[in-house]
């Protein structure tokens, strides 16, 4: 049988059992997240054995030549020792700017990193919390345009982090963060394809990111994002994305929200419905999804049924971790 080597001691890996998972199941402390290979916190190292080339994809170079893998998708081939990460290799500082209440529980945050960072719009970094425990957060911000990095931070009820940068986190504080990392940005080289966007709650970072980006890159096609919660109250950003609108005549938005007591100014219902009503053929499209897991993958399959290319569907699900 299979050993993974941890910290001292040896434990055994069952078949078709990854490295995160072994050490979960005997106990081990590993930092993790999504398990699901999107958010980079259970990165392990294995300086001095090959390790699986799925369980690096993403990675920057600088960490594959180190040795780092995602622990979640690692399934071992042969018995592997491995290591916790260095924070040295992977966090880095950033000064919190600014603090801002922009709904009952949304805050955005301006963070002016220590050192220059080159990133997409649409990226994520994994913040720091209190504790220890690290949790990830979209790149609202584009970097040839505004000197902070921009991310908007949901509060979940017993969250570690997002309860921590509620309540504890100040103006002028530092926090450690990794990346940027994460495949859901605006491509260039087709300007000219349309691009329908969809978030629920916090997926508006992603993309209200991704679509200044591609506006201030001279998209010529049309960008048409919806942004949708349940409670009215909790749409944010209203004045940025009609500023965008009166700017830019390619890019439209609506907000809809799917509770009770909606204004006339929101529309009213569950936003796939709403945007997939208006929007009936995708082909030559490009679709931006984010928020929700189980609205993103909902409307990943809507979006492939009305004829959208799954190489042009951009996921970026969150999960609202404790």
């Amino acid at each position: 049988m299979k050993k993974i080597n941890y910290q001292g001691k040896s434990y055994d890996c069952k078949d078709q059992e990854s490295v995160l998972d072994t050490l979960i199941r005997h106990g081990a402390k590993s930092m993790h997240a999504c398990k699901k290979g999107l958010c980079h916190t259970c990165l392990l190292r294995s300086p001095s054995q090959e390790v699986p080339g799925i369980a690096q994809l993403g990675l920057r170079p600088s960490l594959i030549e180190l040795g780092y893998f995602r622990a979640c998708q690692c399934l071992p081939t042969a018995s592997m020792t491995v290591e916790p990460p260095r924070d040295g290799d992977l966090l880095s500082r950033a000064l919190v700017f600014r603090k801002e209440v922009v709904a009952p529980n949304v805050i955005r945050l301006l963070l002016d990193p220590a050192t220059q960072m080159y990133y997409h719009s649409g990226q994520f970094i994994n913040i720091k919390g209190g504790d220890g425990t690290l949790r990830s957060y979209s790149l609202a911000s584009v970097p040839y345009d505004d000197y902070c990095l921009e991310i908007h931070v949901r509060l979940v009820p017993n969250g570690r982090v997002s309860q921590w940068i509620f309540n504890e986190l100040k103006e002028g504080d530092v926090v450690e963060f990794q990346g940027p990392l994460g495949g859901c940005y605006y491509f260039t080289g087709e300007p000219d394809d349309n691009m329908l966007m969809i978030a629920s709650n916090t997926g508006l970072g992603t993309l209200l990111g991704i679509a200044r980006d591609a506006l201030k890159s001279e998209h010529k096609g049309e960008i048409h994002l919806y942004h949708g919660c349940h409670d009215p109250q909790e749409l944010y950003m209203t004045d940025a994305l009609r500023s965008l609108a009166e700017e830019y005549a390619n890019f439209h938005f609506i907000q809809c929200a799917s509770g009770e007591n909606i204004p006339p100014h929101i529309t009213a219902g569950r936003i796939p419905d709403i945007a997939f009503y208006h929007h009936k053929n995708l082909e030559g499209w490009r679709v931006y999804l984010a928020g929700n897991p189980s609205m993103v993958y909902e409307a990943e399959k809507s979006a492939e049924k009305f004829g959208a290319n799954p190489v042009h569907i951009h996921t970026d699900p969150f999960e609202d971790l404790n």
